[in-house]
């Protein structure tokens, strides 16, 4: 169990863009993705899927020059119009936009790469990567908003926490007793966001990109405020992680899921005390301009 629990921890998103600002799919206009004939033949097919995809994987890999065997003229391209929901990056977010775009209108779809957006399990065959990445594009905010488990108002790392139990549960037949049994009830009848008919890890992948891709940078409890309290939390996270004793037994808790998820504030890739300081200062300089 502890082997994949640590599995689950792992689940990382690439971070950066301007969330706050990103297009939903029903938000971007037709001409947008008509514009997304990168090798200029003429036409939309699995060609331009393939090299938006190719893009993004060269902009996403150390080893660059590997993955992208197309010309100037394409790069430039997807550079100029492959950013789809306009968060000011070219990443798996977009494929998935042009993938369901392409769905849609009857062309033909490619195999994504290894190097997509969404976290998942290396055991997963590509095909099954696809089906998770276009879920999570074709999921309505209505059923995100289903997760909030604990019926506070907010989805955030606590209901990421309960699910992840819940899951957990499922898979090994153990009750773990960290749910009260009208919460568990609760997640066992809202929590398969993935529609197939049980609680599996694509559901915890869904439920943990709604959460990063839905808030700030820096707001770890997802409460639409960056203060001092997410500074507290990442503290508290940053300080049992660099001692060994983060979580509660094996199970994070609800505020270390959050640092986990939206914690690096400075965008360096660690959650750790920089982040808080950087959050302290934020909402010291947000704090002096309302006075």
């Amino acid at each position: 169990m502890k082997k994949m629990l640590n599995l689950l921890m792992a689940v990382s998103v690439a971070a950066g863009g301007n969330v706050s600002a990103m297009l939903r799919y029903e938000d971007i206009p037709e001409e947008a993705f008509q514009k997304c004939d990168f090798n200029n033949d003429g036409k939309l097919d699995n060609l331009d899927t393939m090299i938006l995809m190719n893009r993004y994987a060269e902009t996403a890999t150390a080893n660059k020059s590997d993955y992208f065997w197309y010309g100037q003229a394409e790069r430039e391209a997807v550079d100029k119009y492959g950013d789809l929901n306009q968060d000011g990056r070219i990443n798996g977010i977009d494929g998935t936009l042009f993938a369901k775009y392409c769905g849609e209108h009857g062309i033909e779809l490619v195999q994504l790469p290894d190097y997509y957006f969404l976290p998942y399990d290396e055991s997963m065959k590509d095909s099954d990567k696809f089906s998770l990445a276009n879920a999570f594009a074709m999921k309505t905010p209505e059923t995100f908003m289903q997760c909030d488990f604990n019926r506070d108002g907010i989805v955030n790392g606590a209901d990421l926490r309960s699910l992840i139990i819940c899951y957990t549960e499922e898979k090994s037949g153990e009750d773990m007793n960290l749910l009260d049994g009208q919460e568990r009830e609760v997640v066992v009848k809202s929590g398969d966001i993935y529609s197939d008919g049980k609680l599996s890890l694509e559901d915890v992948i869904l439920l943990y990109n709604y959460i990063f891709y839905s808030n700030k940078m820096g707001d770890v409890n997802c409460d639409g405020i960056i203060d001092a309290k997410d500074a507290t939390i990442v503290l508290s996270y940053y300080s049992k992680d660099a001692t060994g004793n983060i979580g509660n037994g094996e199970i994070y808790s609800g505020d270390d899921y959050g640092a986990y998820i939206l914690g690096d504030f400075d965008e360096n890739k660690v959650v750790d005390g920089r982040d808080a300081s950087a959050l302290l200062l934020r909402y010291a300089r947000s704090s002096a301009g309302k006075r």
